[in-house]
């Protein structure tokens, strides 16, 4: 990350010189259009990104989309001012090159789920199997492993536990999230459920005899089925 950074800090006072230093305009006007053009940019890059590049590319291809026009922009620079290039600039050029081909082919999501940027050290909860990207919700995955000689699957949320399916673990909180409400009502005509997770809240109200459910998270709709994301497991009260 120190690389980038350092490069990207001195990028805008060098634009700005290089735009006031070539212009004929008056110095003035040309630092505020290049600082409007700066400042346009960097809204149409976030919104571009974080709602088109990464929903429809994914993050390593958008990355990589970035990464080609940085390399894009960066060589025009440099034939225009190819007098001027140094040794050193190819060489920068040439480690560039080197890099973009050596690079991985895809992320490491194991290790990218595995809990240590929130609990301070990894955590085993086995290789992930599934995994979606958004620009909400960050990297969820679901990752499995053994326990007991049973297949248990957690969901995770940018390497923080979310739920999983182990019995009589996590699925009674799940469910005791949806009895809870149903000590205090016998109406069982319509249901909320905000924020869905591993699904076994809204199954547990499903399974309660509601007429109608609704999930605002997801707009997910269960009028007549609506199965948990893992597998389902006897719910008792």
């Amino acid at each position: 990350m120190l690389p980038p950074a350092c490069l990207i800090g001195a990028l805008y006072p060098l634009m700005v010189s290089l735009a006031t230093n070539s212009a004929a305009a008056p110095p003035i006007r040309v630092l505020g259009l290049a600082a409007a053009m700066n400042t346009v940019g960097n809204i149409a890059g976030v919104l571009a990104a974080g709602f088109l590049m990464l929903p429809v590319l994914g993050s390593v291809a958008a990355i990589r989309a970035l990464a080609m026009l940085a390399l894009a922009l960066g060589l025009v620079c440099l034939w225009q001012s190819r007098r001027a290039i140094s040794a050193t600039g190819w060489s920068v050029l040439a480690a560039v090159l080197i890099a973009w081909v050596v690079q991985p082919g895809a992320l490491d999501y194991d290790a990218l789920v595995s809990g240590a940027n929130v609990y301070f050290q990894k955590q085993d909860w086995g290789p992930v199997v599934d995994h979606a990207e958004s620009v909400d919700g960050g990297l969820t995955a679901v990752a499995r492993r053994s326990q007991s000689g049973q297949e248990v699957l957690t969901l995770l949320t940018n390497g923080k536990f979310q739920g999983n399916n182990a019995p009589g673990g996590e699925i009674k909180a799940q469910a005791g999230f949806a009895l809870a409400p149903l000590l205090h009502t016998s109406r069982r005509d319509r249901a909320l459920v905000i924020g869905y997770g591993t699904g076994q809240s809204a199954y547990t109200l499903h399974a309660a005899g509601f007429a109608q459910l609704d999930n605002r998270r997801t707009q997910r709709r269960c009028p007549a089925s609506c199965e948990p994301l893992f597998p389902r497991r006897s719910i008792t009260a």
